[in-house]
């Protein structure tokens, strides 16, 4: 940290960044130890834990297995009229859900939702904590640290100024090549192949060692409680002085950073005892030493979201000034925090939560250690020979001991005519009993920590009937639910803040672009009035492999039975064909929505006919109006004996019915 003043700091300013700076130290040096876990814990899932001699990487295939159940699509959102709108705003309570429905969607697609969750999700599972960031991106109001960059034109001038300065004072080396990506920028600038001002919603992961959070909370899980959070970045030379453009020349006296070396898998290395871990080990930059990006090292940028004054501080080790005046969020949401975190182990009177890898660290090193003595067994079981050395000379000994394996070696005994048989013995070894090195319980353990079942993880020992693979599938989705949960939980949350900051930033011309020109955008509508009009929320099970085998016949039950509403209800009240195709065809969408699969219904069915100059509507059950008690797909499923028959007129009847 620098114990000097910056020229053009003011005293309180200066005084202020030593504050903070020291206060962030001091918090990591209070959780070194979970840095040392989460260091430990990826060693596991890289398979080189270095204890034993054979290391089999099960973390790291059932880190993935996981992943893949727990998100494997952006999930569906659902903004539905809230209790509290009332009969006189129910309308427009929905009409406005269904257009903050798309806009939410877009947003998270354009920020590439899934692109972020999967590393967060990893991470939860791999060290505990899995951290991402959500916030507005424009030039007005640029969001000072965040990795994914806006990339508009504007972007790449901030950049050519600052190349073009460093080319202009001839400092630092390769001035020839910098001149020559100089020239390369501003013939890439005359492109015009990107857009003068680019906007939108922010996603980015954030590794859980670059995130510190105040020491005053005692659980992770209490981060919105917390009265600051802090997160840190690691900046290339070149890009920090394009951003921060106002340091001038006071940015050359930061702390500068170098990409940690990658590890190389075929290198012999002895990682020692997992006790001697160093907690460096989890970061990816290290001051001195490593890898510089670019030719040129990196400034680690803190940003530091302070609750309790609400205000958004931007620091860059090494210097006693701000990176950036001191800010307020922009915009504002119902949570101060724009960050997010994932952590379902959470133990209780523990401050960090603790990661499926670290639960099943014994179980790993029991199976590597069953590994290990049985190679050395079988390296031990080699078949030998003994023989009578008394009766040879030393020169054939040696050749005797010297042999491999199916070489024929002459003999001649010192006695001549004795049989060579006599004179060699088989030498007994212990046998290799299998059950000593069995590894199916430890699987079994395994299976049930990770609520992973054995057919995804392995090979099938026993062969299963549909009905038990059906039933260790439904167990599967039990035990992973709970986790399921809590991550459509936090996807809730991320949902209300997209909805509020979509709220604020968002013009009507802007929802038009993405909902069509019957979108619903009431102006003005605040925060506060949000929520009294909409609730957000996410659509149950939509994030992970769907349980298509289950939806299917739970839907086939349900399905003929909302079919028969439909035409009851609308005979009874008089209802329009139109109406009722409606209806019908909304229910061929949520259908085909429960087959998991992505499906555009309107390929399929009927456009509604043009209305010919004259003609009256036409009132009752247009020709081909499927009869009550028949299911839109007769090929696939057939009607129910079970279920009655929906009352209404006789068919037989000769009078038709009164409409």
């Amino acid at each position: 940290m620098s114990e000097y003043s910056q020229p053009g700091a003011s005293a309180e300013e200066s005084a202020d960044c030593k504050v903070w700076l020291k206060r962030i130290e001091e918090a990591r040096e209070f959780d070194k130890v979970a840095r040392k876990g989460y260091a430990v814990d990826r060693r596991y899932a890289r398979g080189d834990s270095g204890q034993f001699e054979v290391d089999v990487p099960i973390a790291g295939t059932y880190i993935d297995i996981l992943a893949s159940f727990l998100y494997a699509r952006d999930p569906d959102v659902d903004c539905l009229p809230a209790e509290s709108a009332g009969p006189a705003r129910l309308e427009d309570a929905r009409k406005f859900g269904k257009t903050l429905e798309l806009v939410i969607r877009r947003l998270w697609k354009k920020g590439k939702l899934k692109a972020v969750m999967e590393p967060s999700v990893r991470s939860s599972i791999t060290v505990g904590p899995g951290w991402f960031k959500a916030a507005w991106m424009e030039r007005q109001n640029r969001d000072p640290v965040l990795i994914k960059r806006i990339d508009d034109l504007q972007d790449n001038i901030a950049r050519l100024n600052a190349l073009a300065a460093d080319v202009e004072s001839g400092e630092g080396q390769d001035t020839d090549a910098k001149r020559a990506e100089l020239e390369q920028a501003i013939q890439g600038l005359r492109a015009e192949v990107e857009v003068v001002i680019a906007r939108g919603l922010g996603i980015d992961f954030i590794p859980s060692e670059d995130v510190q959070v105040s020491p005053n909370v005692p659980s992770l899980a209490c981060y919105l409680d917390a009265p600051w959070i802090a997160h840190r970045v690691f900046m290339p030379l070149s890009d920090a002085k394009a951003e921060f453009a106002e340091l001038g020349d006071k940015i050359k006296r930061a702390t500068t950073y170098y990409q940690t070396k990658p590890l190389d898998p075929t290198e012999n290395r002895d990682t020692g005892l997992l006790a001697e871990v160093d907690p460096e080990e989890a970061d990816s930059h290290k001051p001195g030493g490593g890898i510089a990006q670019g030719g040129e090292g990196s400034v680690c940028v803190w940003e530091i979201q302070c609750r309790d004054s609400n205000m958004i501080l931007t620091l860059i080790e090494g210097l006693d000034c701000y990176a950036r005046p001191p800010m307020p969020p922009n915009p504002g949401t119902s949570r101060f925090y724009n960050l997010f975190l994932w952590a379902p182990g959470i133990v209780d009177g523990q401050r960090h939560p603790q990661s499926l890898v670290n639960r099943s660290a014994r179980l790993f090193d029991e199976y590597n250690r069953v590994r290990s003595a049985f190679a050395e067994h079988r390296r031990r079981a080699i078949p030998k020979l003994g023989f009578d050395e008394t009766n040879l000379s030393a020169e054939y000994a040696k050749k005797l001991e010297s042999g491999g394996v199916g070489e024929m070696i002459g003999l001649r005994p010192l006695r001549p005519g004795e049989p060579i048989g006599s004179m060699l013995s088989p030498i007994q070894y212990n046998g290799i009993d299998m059950g000593l090195y069995d590894t199916g319980v430890i699987r079994s353990e395994l299976e049930m920590l990770w609520g992973i079942q054995e057919a995804l993880s392995s090979s099938v020992q026993t062969a299963k009937t549909a009905t038990e693979a059906e039933l260790m599938q439904q167990g599967t989705m039990a035990r992973i639910s709970y986790r399921r949960d809590s991550l459509e939980e936090l996807l809730t949350a991320l949902g209300q803040h997209t909805a509020e900051i979509a709220l604020q930033k968002m013009t009507h011309e802007d929802v038009v672009s993405i909902a069509g020109p019957e979108a619903y955008w009431p102006e003005g509508l605040t925060v506060e009035e949000l929520d009294i009009l909409v609730s957000v929320e996410i659509r149950a099970g939509t994030t992970g492999k769907p349980d298509t085998s289950r939806q299917r016949e739970a839907w086939a039950t349900m399905m003929p039975l909302l079919q028969q509403s439909i035409m009851q209800v609308g005979q009874l009240r008089g209802s329009s064909p139109l109406d009722i195709a409606e209806c019908i065809e909304e229910l061929v969408e949520e259908t085909l929505a429960r087959t998991g699969e992505r499906i555009d219904a309107d390929r399929f069915l009927p456009d509604v006919p043009e209305m010919i100059p004259g003609q009256m509507p036409q009132q009752g059950a247009p020709m081909g109006m499927p009869q009550q008690g028949a299911t839109l797909n007769p090929g696939v499923m057939s009607n129910d004996p079970g279920i009655p028959a929906a009352a209404g007129p006789d068919p037989r009847a000769s009078d038709p019915p009164v409409a």
